[in-house]
């Protein structure tokens, strides 16, 4: 069947082959016999396909070569079990067998012949040294070929399991070739014929051969069997199962979680200051209002300003803007001088939009209602105790006059009573309202005669529309004017709509960004935090990698494995990627979860206690999402680049790289 020809192997300066010459039959037990050194394994490579030879010829069923054995391209099939075992550790028993065929009645009966039977369930790892050589036998007896190339089967073995693997190749020689390397011996008990490799005088080896006559003449007389081709199958069932794997360290996959955990939530810290800006104005303190201030005092804009789309209710602003009754607007000092000064009891903008749906705290009216009428208003908690001590829910329907500018002594009745305001939707009131009554403090009989808390009140906005045309409302020929939106998107668009139409009318719209005490703190978190992310974002690929890396070097072997059972190293490649990217799905998952858990929590946390006056953790989908395509297209290239030297390289080349690097 192989018939070696002048075959010359070098090394460096030094013939491991010297003109090697040699017939092997079609079957039988060939024993390369030798010390280290004398060119076993090498003659075993390159007769095998496995290695080039430097000169001569070698002929396997009737195929002649040089330089190169291709036993594929021979058409014989072969197998080829090494002194290092290989196995899918993180497969059975059973499975690695059907990785050559899936039959599952073939497996049982071969794992009874090697000795393995009732271990199907087991995983090599949990197999012995002599358990796991059987294995090796076994995996070779799952396929139709008709040599078997063995290297130092027994090199770890005791006494027993010697004597079991040789008298286990002595049967299978009875059907194949097999050629097989030792210094041991003992095998040559078993062998058919023993060929003794001893280094020779020039570097190159020296051999002469014992055969066993009529066994090698038996052996020829058995048929040949006909090689047929493996059936293609798909690798992925397989592949898969590495994910969960008992073998498998998971504590860097939880490392590299806790990475990314750490990064999405410093990311949603961060954030751009427009957008967390935009998010606590939407969702806590949930501005529905602009303020817009004009350059005259055209009476027409209040009608003009109201029908622009999307303002829901309109305001004049008031309280800020009072003249001292009788006084004149002096240019040059920018106030009204008079002789005579007034004191109103509504000087800020106590007013809210006379529409419920328009007022984002309506449904903190503790007691009574929102507004039904014009002459009403609605008080604080505080202010109802100190109406009404022990009993605040009885302040609704009582009479509270109030001196208003144009109006005198106005009769309000008082309609609802708000609960105490927490610092979050102080900042509604303080966007809303300009000056802010003090709706937050809570009420203390103590001291109950020097704080009444009688400027805790907001009057109804319709009550204020006629102010729109009072000959004294706005300082300096300037008015403005408070507009209601259905929200705070509604805001936006709105004032980037009219952006140009303000700006030709001497308009002047205020946006929330405007505010001087929510965007320093925004843009200080993303100025700090957000290289602090991507530097954590940056690490965790980094981590992934050198896991990825790891990995690749101490299981190595399950790609020469796969290889070994029929599928292409390509193969294994892609199905290491996608299982990679698979598992960066899941790292994703479970740390997107942690993550949205952490700032669900700590936000409940900090709208209960207010450790700051804003939403600590807001959601950016498309940041959020451009960093985790950052990770994932990162790592994936780093898995690429750590596969790359698999992808052409045979599964003996990628076995013997890995036992250089162990």
């Amino acid at each position: 069947m192989i018939r070696c020809s002048g075959v010359t192997k070098s090394y460096g300066e030094g013939d491991v082959l010297d003109s090697f010459s040699y017939t092997f039959g079609d079957a039988g037990f060939y024993l390369l016999l030798g010390e280290s050194g004398s060119g076993k394994t090498t003659l075993l490579n390159v007769v095998s396909g496995m290695i080039p030879f430097d000169s001569g010829e070698i002929e396997v069923c009737g195929r002649k070569f040089s330089g190169a054995v291709d036993m594929d391209d021979a058409g014989c099939g072969f197998d080829y079990i090494t002194q290092d075992t290989f196995f899918v550790d993180f497969l059975t028993v059973g499975e690695n067998l059907r990785l050559i065929c899936d039959d599952r009645i073939k497996v049982g009966d071969v794992l009874t012949r090697v000795g393995l039977g009732g271990k199907e369930e087991m995983h090599p790892p949990e197999l012995s040294g002599g358990e796991r050589g059987r294995l090796a036998m076994a995996r070779a007896l799952m396929t139709d070929g008709r040599v078997l190339f063995l290297d130092e089967p027994t090199s770890s073995l005791d006494a027993e399991n010697k004597r079991a693997v040789f008298s286990l190749v002595r049967e299978i020689s009875a059907s194949r070739l097999v050629i097989c390397s030792s210094h041991d011996a003992e095998a040559e008990a078993y062998a058919d014929c023993v060929i003794r490799l001893e280094k020779g005088a020039h570097g190159g080896c020296a051999h002469d051969d014992a055969c066993n006559a009529s066994q090698h003449t038996v052996r020829h007389a058995k048929k040949r069997r006909e090689v047929k081709k493996r059936p293609m199958r798909e690798l992925w069932p397989f592949l898969k199962k590495w994910s969960s794997s008992n073998g498998r360290a998971f504590a860097p996959d939880i490392c590299f979680c806790v990475f990314l955990t750490l990064a999405l939530c410093l990311l949603m810290i961060a954030d751009t200051p427009r957008r967390k800006l935009d998010a606590n104005a939407e969702n806590l303190y949930r501005i529905n209002v602009v303020k817009v201030r004009t350059e005259n005092d055209r009476a027409e804009d209040y009608a003009l300003l109201a029908g622009l789309d999307g303002v829901r209710d309109i305001i004049p602003e008031y309280g800020s803007l009072l003249p001292d009754l009788g006084g004149e607007y002096d240019p040059d000092t920018g106030v009204f001088e008079g002789t005579e000064e007034v004191e109103y009891e509504l000087t800020d903008q106590h007013a809210l939009p006379g529409e419920a749906a328009l007022f984002p705290f309506s449904d903190r009216i503790e007691y009574g209602t929102y507004f039904t009428g014009k002459d009403q208003m609605i008080i604080s908690d505080a202010y109802a105790r100190y109406l009404c001590p022990g009993s605040p829910g009885d302040a609704v329907g009582r009479t509270v006059v109030k001196n208003l500018y144009g109006l005198g002594e106005t009769e309000l009745s008082v309609v609802g009573v708000l609960e105490p305001m927490d610092d979050f939707e102080y900042r509604y009131f303080q966007v809303a309202c300009g000056g802010v009554a003090d709706l937050f403090s809570e009420y203390d009989a103590t001291v109950s005669e020097t704080k009444t808390h009688e400027d805790e009140f907001y009057i109804n906005g319709d009550l204020l529309d006629e102010y729109a045309k009072g000959e004294y409302f706005g300082v300096g020929a300037r008015r403005s004017y408070y507009l209601y939106f259905d929200g705070y998107r509604e805001t936006v668009e709105f004032l980037e709509k009219y952006a140009e139409f303000f700006e030709a009318r001497g308009f002047y719209g205020i946006p929330f960004a405007d505010r001087e005490f929510v965007m320093p703190v925004f843009e200080g978190l993303s100025y700090i935090l957000l290289p602090l992310s991507a530097l954590i974002t940056l690490l965790s690929v980094v981590f992934y990698a050198f896991i990825i890396k790891t990995e690749l070097a101490y299981n190595n072997g399950f790609v020469s494995a796969f290889n070994y059972a029929g599928f292409t190293v390509m193969q294994a490649v892609r199905g290491l990627v996608r299982l990679n990217l698979r598992r960066l799905l899941v790292a994703f998952a479970v740390s997107g979860a942690c993550a949205a858990a952490i700032s669900v929590g700590l936000n409940l946390l900090n709208r209960r206690f207010a450790f700051v006056p804003f939403e600590l953790f807001t959601y950016n989908i498309p940041l959020l999402f451009a960093s985790a395509a950052t990770v994932a297209v990162s790592a994936a290239a780093a898995v690429n680049f750590f596969l790359r030297r698999l992808k052409y390289k045979s599964w003996y080349e990628n076995l013997i790289a890995n036992r250089d690097l162990l």
